[in-house]
């Protein structure tokens, strides 16, 4: 359950992280070139990653806490 619940919040996260790094790339290309570009499917593309790159760090670091530091 809580790996589904990673997987959710990553999409989610990758998502809005998307939208506001096309908002950046548009604005900045806007300035620099005088007509607003962007990469299509941007904010898709994070979603995905965040889908997939959230549940295998939490489980990276899940599995850190479980060993211990490894002191004393």
């Amino acid at each position: 359950m809580r790996t589904a619940i990673v997987a959710v919040l990553g999409i989610v996260g990758g998502f809005i992280a998307g939208i506001v790094l096309a908002e950046v790339i548009a604005i900045a290309t806007l300035l620099a070139l005088g007509e607003p570009t962007g990469v299509p499917y941007l904010s898709i593309i994070l979603a995905v990653v965040g889908g997939v790159g959230a549940p295998l760090i939490d489980a990276r670091y899940a599995r850190k806490a479980s060993l211990g530091s490894g002191k004393g």
